[in-house]
């Protein structure tokens, strides 16, 4: 579409908020030619839910959010009993045709996935080419980001997750604790060929499918060189001589990077 076309109308499209979305709007707008007023009372991406976000491009999230298990679970983000959401009385009968929305939505929510996913999974690559195009890459850190599960089953919770991540085709790294999968201490036990990754840090990769698993997958076996002091009795620590030792850490993961970026961006900085 050409910039004439909307020089001459006088018409002007008004944005209401400054985040992410709403400036990537005005800016996908004005470059149309389009005149764009964007209306915020606070300055672009410093508040709101951009600014709550944390800065996070939720590629990740390809399901919409109504779904049975947040029906089931959402009286817990009530205020009332400590939760994080704040949905005071008085606003119950102004948002109940939204509500009744909401839980219709619950019940369609696989078949209305492939429409969200279409307008999330690209959404990194789309605002990487945008940010180059003003000459701002430097606004787009792409890191990935770590999802950490605690309780008596975090374990299962994470596979879980995993598992559904993997059959919507989501790139993924998972740390694999060696005692759920008690083939992993064997197979690092009979390597003998080890890759050079970081100065301290070795590596091997594998297409294996685990005995409990249902389908094979990409591992990475990873040995880290850590000093480990040994000092006897009457030793002090400034005089104790250093000995060397092994950690061992296995991830399993659907990306394609290459095992060396991979390891990078699994022990990055939040790591």
């Amino acid at each position: 579409m050409s910039p004439d076309q909307h020089d001459t109308s006088g018409e002007r499209i008004a944005i209401i908020g400054a985040g992410i979305i709403g400036c990537a709007l005005a800016w996908a707008l004005a470059r149309e030619g389009r005149r764009v007023l964007l209306i915020d009372r606070a300055a672009p991406a410093t508040a709101g839910a951009s600014f709550g976000n944390a800065g996070h491009i939720a590629c990740e999230q390809l399901e919409p959010l109504p779904s049975p298990a947040v029906l089931r679970t959402f009286w817990r983000e009530l205020t009332l009993f400590g939760g994080a959401l704040d949905l005071p009385l008085r606003r119950w009968m102004a948002l109940a045709p939204w509500l009744a929305r909401f839980v219709q939505a619950a019940f369609h929510q696989r078949r209305n996935t492939p429409a969200l996913a279409a307008l999330v999974a690209p959404a990194a690559d789309t605002l990487q080419a945008a940010l180059r195009e003003i000459g701002r890459p430097e606004l787009l850190v792409r890191h990935g980001h770590y999802a950490l599960w605690r309780g008596p089953h975090a374990a299962e919770r994470a596979a879980h997750t995993a598992a559904g991540a993997h059959a919507l085709g989501i790139q993924y790294t998972i740390s694999v604790p060696f005692e759920r999968i008690t083939q992993l201490k064997a197979k690092i036990e009979k390597r003998l060929v080890w890759h050079h990754a970081e100065r301290d840090l070795k590596f091997f990769e594998r297409n294996w499918k685990p005995n409990c698993w249902a389908e094979t997958r990409r591992f990475i076996f990873i040995r880290t060189r850590e000093p480990k002091q040994g000092k006897g009795p009457l030793q002090l620590n400034l005089f104790a001589p250093y000995e060397y030792g092994f950690q061992f850490k296995v991830i399993s993961t659907t990306a394609t990077l290459s095992a060396r970026k991979l390891l990078a961006l699994h022990n990055g900085p939040a790591a």
